[in-house]
């Protein structure tokens, strides 16, 4: 088995006593991150014996479902296929990935299954996405076996919940030891050693304004330490991913790059793959980049450590996104420190929370899957919709929390029952919006967006998707944010009857003008790293 460097990987000690400890068994594995959790999946899928199984796995975003296809793909060719909300290539393959909304939607309650969900930590704090990972879980088919890879947790607490809502016994496999040792940094770096000793860094802060700024300040740092062959390099991967964001290529020639969410989906690969070829210095990054994307650091620096609404991160999310110092067969050491900025303290003293951070103990595990405005439209009692999240919640709801959602759940339904009153003055047509809301309604939208586009099927019949992509258009500020609104309203459209769209078409030609892999990952085959 090689990695993505075209390496060959042996098993650490720890790997090969997980797998005889795990067997055949459903189990957890919580270990750091870049401990090499995923070779034990695969092995414990048995993907180079004779399958008789269906293999399946589970990514909390679709662009670690797109790299896992790529990686196992090369692989395994044509046995592998994806199921995501924007692409489906081969669905009827042994070895499938998927998000997990997919897999709790469509396969959970399939027998035979070997399952492997990846970043299971992802639902502790994450209450939006929590509901499609608790209910695939409770729903997995009993002749199925499950592994859970998760990085740093109260891993038996997190056992107990899992293997009460899989209603199994799971088998326990906790590493703490890393293969690659981190050593945290006293005090900031100079200068002098962030280049000389600490390169590559991932610089890390929580907004667009921030990252920018940093990387402006990190590339004229920088400057004149990439060699020509390396920046023609940077020019060749470039032209290869169709880069042309002038402010990215700028940077990246010079040995920096930024990662944000507004970024497109090329661009992003772009940016991995130039770390994957040491063609940076350093990238300058917002938490975008702390989950289980593959982009090989030696240095993580904290500029920020508190968001703006929310005040300081958590000790796992702190963990989570110290863990990307160090890769196992590229540095023998990783480092973690902070680096003192001007950009957005939010009042905070960066040094002084870095240095709590180190002391404070993980946070309770707590799992809180929100309601779905969906299934109460669809006349799901109020009290059975509440009833399913406390049992799907850990620990248990209090009182105040169930009174929150109780209050969230009557916010949307006292909105979309003015909306009805609205429409039947001014149309005769109220029992007409509810009917078509019960059928289009979309939980990754607001409910004033369900309401416009439902409102839209009722007084005009169909959804001018043109005229939509118009908007889409002038209501963001970015590419990156423009795709990311498009996919979503495509996803939503393959949920009409065709009749009911007009110019659906449209919708991928804008996508595609945008970004030509994020609907086709495998094109990007002919990019990737030889092996």
């Amino acid at each position: 088995m090689r990695n993505l460097y075209g390496k060959r990987i042996d098993l650490y000690p720890w790997q090969a006593e997980a797998l005889a400890r795990v067997g055949d068994k459903s189990a957890l594995v919580a270990a750091p991150t870049g401990s090499g959790k995923t070779v034990v999946a695969y092995r414990w899928a048995k993907l180079w014996e004779e399958r008789s199984r269906r293999v399946i796995f589970t990514a909390p975003i679709k662009a670690l479902s797109n790299e896992r296809y790529l990686e196992l793909r090369a692989l395994f060719g044509d046995e592998v296929g994806i199921l995501t909300g924007d692409v489906k290539r081969n669905p009827e393959a042994p070895i499938l990935c998927m998000t997990q909304e997919v897999y709790a939607n469509r396969f959970c309650g399939l027998p035979r299954q070997r399952v492997i969900i990846d970043e299971i930590h992802y639902m502790v704090h994450n209450p939006d996405r929590a509901r499609a990972y608790a209910e695939g879980i409770a729903g997995t088919h009993p002749e199925s076996d499950l592994l859970f890879l998760s990085a740093t947790v109260d891993a038996r607490r997190f056992l107990g919940y899992l293997s009460q809502l899989a209603a199994r016994p799971l088998e326990l496999v906790e590493q703490s030891r890393r293969p690659v040792p981190i050593h945290y940094l006293d005090r900031e770096p100079s200068a002098r050693r962030l280049w000389e000793e600490l390169a590559p860094v991932l610089v890390f802060a929580f907004s667009y304004k921030a990252v920018m700024g940093l990387a402006g300040e990190l590339y004229s740092a920088a400057h004149g330490r990439m060699r020509a062959p390396q920046r023609e390099r940077v020019r060749e991967l470039a032209k290869r991913y169709r880069v042309d964001r002038p402010d990215l290529l700028r940077m990246a020639t010079g040995g920096v790059a930024i990662y944000h969410g507004t970024l497109l989906y090329k661009e992003k690969l772009f940016v991995e793959r130039l770390a994957r070829e040491n063609l940076l210095l350093a990238v300058a990054a917002t938490d975008a980049l702390s989950l289980g994307i593959n982009l090989p650091v030696r240095t993580v620096l904290f500029a920020q450590l508190a968001r703006y609404v929310t005040g300081p991160i958590a000790k796992m999310e702190f963990l989570q996104m110290a863990g990307r110092a160090g890769r196992p067969n590229l540095q023998e050491a990783g480092y973690v420190g902070y680096l003192e900025t001007p950009f957005e303290a939010r009042g905070y003293d960066t040094e002084r929370l870095y240095r709590s951070l180190r002391k404070k103990p993980l946070e309770p595990l707590r799992v809180r899957p929100l309601p779905s405005i969906k299934r109460i439209l669809n006349r799901t009692p109020i009290e059975e919709e509440l009833g399913q999240v406390a049992a799907l919640s850990f620990p248990g709801l209090h009182p105040q929390e169930l009174l929150a959602f109780r209050r969230m759940v009557e916010i949307a339904m006292e909105e979309i029952e003015r909306s009805c009153r609205l429409l039947q003055r001014r149309a005769r047509a109220g029992g007409r919006l509810l009917e078509v809301l019960r059928r289009i309604y979309f939980d990754e939208f607001t409910v004033a967006e369900n309401l416009g586009l439902a409102k839209t099927l009722v007084l005009e019949g169909k959804i001018d998707a043109r005229r939509e992509i118009r908007r889409i258009r002038e209501s963001v500020r970015s590419e990156g944010e423009a795709l990311k609104a498009l996919l979503q309203f495509r996803r939503f459209l393959h949920s009409l009857d065709p009749q009911e769209v007009e110019g659906a078409e449209a919708v991928e030609q804008a996508i595609v003008s945008l970004d030509e892999f994020v609907l086709h990952p495998e094109a990007l085959e002919a990019s990737r790293p030889p092996a």
